[in-house]
């Protein structure tokens, strides 16, 4: 019997911090989906139905927040964890705080802190 790895999908518009994030969980096992922008995110979500959603919140084109919300509305059992390099003043910083009940990185992040999450 095989076991199913666990699906992330991560989505920043970072593209060394994405390859970074992926080398990282698949060492540890996971099957890793990346997206460049909350848009494209919700439509990896479709695709691939991940377990979890690791991804920044101010991004083009469509935020990790708005990005979120559409993912959970049809996954709501996906685990979502939010990054950002903004403090906890700006507004989409809060609604992340709210949506993903306290799982929030603040950039730079150790990976430590990142696994205690999943």
């Amino acid at each position: 019997m095989t076991v199913d790895k666990r699906k992330v999908l991560i989505i920043d518009d970072e593209p060394e911090l994405l390859i970074t994030i992926e080398a990282i969980l698949e060492i540890k096992g996971y099957e890793c989906f990346l997206a460049s922008n909350g848009y494209d995110g919700v439509e990896k979500a479709r695709q691939y139905c991940p377990d979890i959603v690791l991804t920044d919140i101010v991004m083009p084109v469509m935020n990790g927040v708005d990005a979120c919300r559409e993912i959970l509305s049809t996954n709501p059992d996906t685990k979502v964890i939010f990054m950002t390099g903004y403090g906890t003043d700006h507004p989409l910083v809060n609604e992340a705080h709210h949506i993903a009940g306290g799982n929030l990185l603040h950039k730079p992040f150790q990976f430590d802190e990142l696994f205690k999450l999943f």
